[in-house]
């Protein structure tokens, strides 16, 4: 019989060797939840980023990593999603961490008040002090009310909506994956933006939904990520097909 854990963290893997690491350490060393399972999906990365993989999969049973030909973040997250088997899914950036002793605090606060999402913020760091001067004054994905009342998904889109406190990206809640499984929902592939499409249809069919203020991601801004890319065609075609698809 296959073992379901707590919680099971999902890391879309790409080029990331000189951020791995400490994404990784967030998630295994600095926690007071111990029972996880760590999906690592690496994409075809071309640098030391799948042999830092194997190196902490070797250390560490709960890291399990799994390979495929360079497809894409939604291919990434999907095929991790496959692969899970914990009562809860938290997405992770390679290049990202979450915040020490995290990890319980999310799964008491979801599992004891039987909810399908739970929403949550974020802090900034930098790569370094050229990435800080160009970026310091880039809108921070923070949400200015607490919304702790347990509610629908859909009431709760409209607020978020109402205040301009929504944000789609996929690493800032943790989702009941039972739940997960009966939306029947993944991401689109191939484009990006694929988790704006994937928030919304998600939190349509939610029924026990609420945040909290903490922030509990770090999210790092560096050079080069999608993140600080400049606007191109396929930024705009994921925008385009997230519209076409939710319309």
């Amino acid at each position: 019989m296959i073992h379901q854990c707590k919680i099971s963290v999902v890391i879309p893997v790409y080029n990331v060797e000189s951020w791995l690491k400490p994404c990784l350490e967030s998630v295994l060393l600095h926690q007071d939840l111990n029972d996880i399972e760590v999906i690592c999906v690496d994409d075809g990365s071309t640098d030391k980023s799948l042999q830092i993989l194997e190196e902490f999969s070797e250390r560490d049973p709960r890291v399990k990593v799994f390979t495929q030909n360079n497809s894409g973040i939604s291919e990434s997250r999907n095929r991790g999603l496959s692969l899970v088997c914990g009562e809860y899914i938290l997405f992770l950036d390679s290049d990202d961490m979450i915040r020490e002793n995290s990890l319980l605090y999310l799964y008491n606060e979801i599992s004891n008040n039987n909810l399908d999402i739970l929403y949550f913020d974020m802090e900034r760091i930098f790569d370094n002090e050229i990435v800080e001067k160009k970026y310091k004054d880039r809108k921070l994905n923070i949400r200015k009310r607490k919304y702790e009342n347990i509610v629908t998904g859909e009431e709760l889109f409209t607020q978020f909506i109402k205040n301009t406190d929504f944000f789609p990206q996929v690493w800032l809640y943790l989702i009941k994956h039972s739940f997960l499984e009966e939306s029947e929902i993944e991401f689109y592939e191939g484009i990006y933006h694929e988790d704006e499409l994937f928030t919304v249809e998600l939190m349509l069919k939610a029924k026990r939904v609420s945040h909290r203020g903490e922030k509990i991601y770090i999210r790092r801004l560096r050079e080069g990520s999608i993140m600080t890319m400049a606007k191109t065609v396929e930024n705009i075609k994921g925008n385009i097909t997230g519209t076409i698809e939710f319309s």
